[in-house]
């Protein structure tokens, strides 16, 4: 893939890193001295930081995150499959981006003095990136640094495909799962979300592993 047609797939994610540098320094002068940035899972306020910190730590990271994962499909081994979802690679990482970008501006909003239910949005747009990621993972091929990576996916490609399979379903049924929990107490869909991240990270590692060692034995 050549770099000026994998630069085209990356203008909407740039765009919002720009946007989040736009809206930092002009709500920058208006934040107060202490800006909460740290919810306990109480739902409340826990943890603060100065206005310099509020407005640009997440931009310039989420530049960070955005300038990496744009490299990778020129470093990573497996580079021609990176190539065969370009595309799908392209949609995670700009929901990864958006993602990044609200809860920004949600920080930035309850900085500004509006009340702003940091937990409830943080909830739905995890479940909804958990969606988005479930109903594209099977079209994810073999690659080091996207899907799920595990010893047993990246040594079998019949692994990797089934595995993705039901990883799809999981993050799907998952996110949705996170969503409905978003409007339970700030308590209970913090420990809903923790359990459904584990469920899903541990299942399909034990699953893939399983699946492994089937083929193995049909080997």
């Amino acid at each position: 893939m050549k770099k000026s047609e994998w630069l085209k797939k990356l203008w909407l994610p740039l765009l919002i890193v720009l946007v989040m540098f736009a809206v930092s320094l002009f709500v920058y002068p208006r934040l107060p001295e202490r800006v909460p940035t740290h919810w306990g899972i109480s739902g409340e306020p826990d943890g603060w930081s100065g206005p310099e910190f509020a407005a640009f730590f997440a931009p310039c990271l989420t530049l960070f995150m955005l300038t990496l994962m744009a490299v990778i499909p020129f470093i990573d081994p497996r580079r021609e499959n990176v190539e065969r979802f370009a595309g799908i690679y392209s949609l995670i990482l700009t929901a990864i981006i958006a993602f990044m970008a609200l809860i920004h501006f949600t920080v930035l909003a309850s900085g500004l003095g509006y009340r702003v239910p940091v937990s409830r949005v943080v909830d739905i747009s995890l479940g909804l990136l958990f969606v988005l990621i479930g109903n594209y993972l099977t079209k994810v091929k073999p690659n080091y640094f996207i899907g799920i990576r595990t010893p047993w996916t990246l040594e079998n490609e019949t692994v990797w495909r089934k595995t993705h399979r039901v990883g799809g379903y999981a993050f799907v049924g998952g996110g949705l799962l996170i969503i409905v929990g978003s409007f339970l107490p700030p308590t209970w869909s913090f420990a809903l979300m923790i359990a459904v991240t584990v469920v899903i990270t541990v299942g399909t590692a034990v699953y893939s592993y399983r699946l492994f060692k089937k083929e193995q034995a049909k080997n």
